[in-house]
């Protein structure tokens, strides 16, 4: 945890360390302007020509003090911009390489609140907290001189204070410190709910759910709104009490000061001084007792992202390259199993997907189809047995550098936001008739003057249909060895679906072709067909033998022409 906050500091450090001289300097300044508003007071019955040295001194200071505050708002705010999104960018990282598993037990709008309070506490541990830490500590020792200089008695009641400041900060902290967990979870618990209504946005209507989901976050937001008040009564309680150690002490140096005027041991110039230097001198003890309680509280946000980043990568993903990797050979299974939560999802596996061929892995839901997919391309890795892809050991693979020869077609079809052309993802290599082709062969030709329009996010102008056939395009002008089609046609109805597949396998000639299918029509253009039941192999060979046979691909072959 320390070190990625380290790591922030860092790769900010130029505009952190330049905020803090420019604070420090001008620190210091406002205390010399501060003496020199003194000295103005004091020099009324001096003489013009000590009078005017010492309003022109006076201006001068706090002209640059006020130059001094503007300038320094720069560096403070890249670096608090900076800081925030170096965190934002540390979990964009983290899923970069993250083991898949871990992944999916992770809830994305939990995820998504949990990375937005985590970064708003990195960047405020520097920016509130460190920052006024350092700035502190180089104008403090100036400040106390000064005051010692002006009243040594002061100067000890200063002291004293700021030891009692800092003991009720501490007991303030210990105060808040549950309350804020609780704001922290419960506002990832909300998230959570709005996530789940943007995925299912229709099925949570049609099944009046939404009152119940409503309701649940009405209960999280009470709960973490009274505990946003209960921490803010408490911080609230303390300014309470440092506005009034601030009026005593002002109380003080005036009670004391006045009789030293009348009997002209002191000025009035000193006893204005002295009033102003102590509320600067109470104003950092209660800025750093502040912004400690809020430094502890911010861990908490923080050491929540901070498990979240800890959370194991997959080796697989770290690896950088794979000098032994030949894509051109076969994707071999041998005595395969994966059991996910104590259930056995596939067992004992014996596959060998031929290079340059068009394989179908077909079976009803359950059978574990999806799961093969996920061992192909290295998400999951099996309980047992062995995979090879390329020659090498799913287990030993560089997973980044196999992605570069693996296009994938899976049934949901992301799209990112920005434009088609964008979605599609296409080099400047691809001539443009080329890519208008291609469209066309996908039945996608009244989008082809549409290449430049924004789809918008995940492509929700576009149907669940034009989303697959525009990632099909992507796959079709990919340089791709292996091709993986999870489900690809399942939102295109039968007679686009023929005339679909037929382009797409048409433009794959010679790559190894992977089709993870449960409706049987596309497989009648495969080399080879698995036919899955329960996790394992039931039946396996070309669209004519196993329709021939009396077999489960027969079976689910008659129930579904019979449709």
């Amino acid at each position: 945890m320390k070190n990625r906050l380290r790591t922030i500091a860092s790769e900010h450090r130029s505009a952190f360390v330049a905020g803090v001289v420019a604070q420090a300097v001008q620190n210091y300044v406002g205390l010399a302007a501060v003496v020199f508003f003194q000295r103005t007071i004091d020099s009324l019955h001096g003489g013009d020509g000590m009078f005017r040295s010492a309003v022109l001194a006076y201006i001068g200071f706090t002209a640059a003090n006020h130059v001094l505050i503007y300038v320094q708002g720069y560096p403070q705010a890249v670096f608090r911009a900076g800081s925030y999104l170096s965190a934002k960018r540390f979990a964009l990282k983290k899923l970069s390489t993250i083991d898949f598993r871990r992944f999916t037990s992770i809830s994305s709008g939990a995820a998504m609140q949990m990375v937005e309070e985590g970064a708003r506490a990195a960047s405020s541990i520097y920016s509130d907290f460190w920052h006024f830490v350092l700035t502190t500590s180089l104008a403090l020792p100036g400040l106390l001189f000064v005051i010692q200089a002006y009243d040594g008695t002061l100067f000890l009641v200063v002291l004293v204070g700021y030891l009692v400041l800092f003991g009720v900060a501490q007991l303030l902290m210990k105060a808040s410190e549950e309350a804020m967990k609780r704001v922290v979870v419960r506002k990832e618990q909300v998230s959570q709910r709005i996530s789940d209504v943007l995925r299912n946005l229709v099925n949570f209507r049609v099944q009046r759910k939404m009152p119940t989901v409503i309701a649940e976050a009405r209960h999280l937001s009470g709960q973490a709104t009274r505990s946003e008040g209960r921490i803010r009564l408490v911080n609230e309680l303390f300014f309470t009490g440092f506005a009034f150690l601030v009026f005593g002490a002002e109380i003080f140096v005036i009670v004391r000061h006045v009789s030293l005027v009348v009997t002209g041991e002191s000025t009035v110039g000193t006893l204005v001084a002295l009033v102003m230097f102590v509320r600067i001198a109470f104003g950092p003890v209660s800025g750093f007792s502040f912004a400690f309680v809020k430094y502890k509280m911010n861990l908490v946000p923080w050491e929540r992202l901070s498990e979240f980043l800890n959370e194991p990568d997959d080796p697989g993903l770290l690896r950088e390259t794979n000098p032994d990797l030949d894509p051109e050979k076969d994707i071999v299974f041998r005595s395969v199993d994966f059991s996910y939560d104590d259930q056995r999802v596939v067992r004992s596996l014996n596959l060998a997907i031929q290079h340059g061929k068009r394989t179908a892995i077909v079976g009803a839901s359950g059978g574990g189809k999806t799961t093969i997919v996920r061992l192909l391309l290295g998400l999951t890795k099996p309980s047992s047995g062995h995979i090879r892809v390329g020659g090498v050991d799913v287990g030993d693979l560089s997973l980044n550098d196999f992605y570069q020869s693996v296009a994938l077609v899976s049934q949901d079809a992301p799209l990112i936001g920005g434009t088609l052309r964008e979605s599609i993802g296409v080099s400047g290599e691809v001539p443009e008739s080329e890519l208008r082709r291609t469209l066309q062969d996908v039945g996608l030709s009244h989008l082809v003057e549409r290449l430049d329009d924004e789809i918008g996010e995940q492509g929700v102008s576009l149907s669940a249909g034009e989303r697959q056939r525009v990632a099909m395009v992507r796959v079709m002008l990919s340089e791709a060895s292996i091709v993986v089609l999870d489900e690809p046609t399942s939102a295109l109805d039968s007679l686009s679906e023929s005339a679909v597949v037929e382009a797409l396998l048409s433009r794959t000639v010679g790559r190894t072709v992977v089709l993870i299918t449960h409706r049987l029509q596309p497989t009648r253009q495969c080399d080879h067909i698995v036919v899955l039941k329960d996790g394992t192999i039931a039946e396996q060979g070309s669209f004519e033998e196993l329709s021939l046979a009396s077999g489960e691909f027969s079976q689910l072959w008659r129930e579904q022409t019979r449709r």
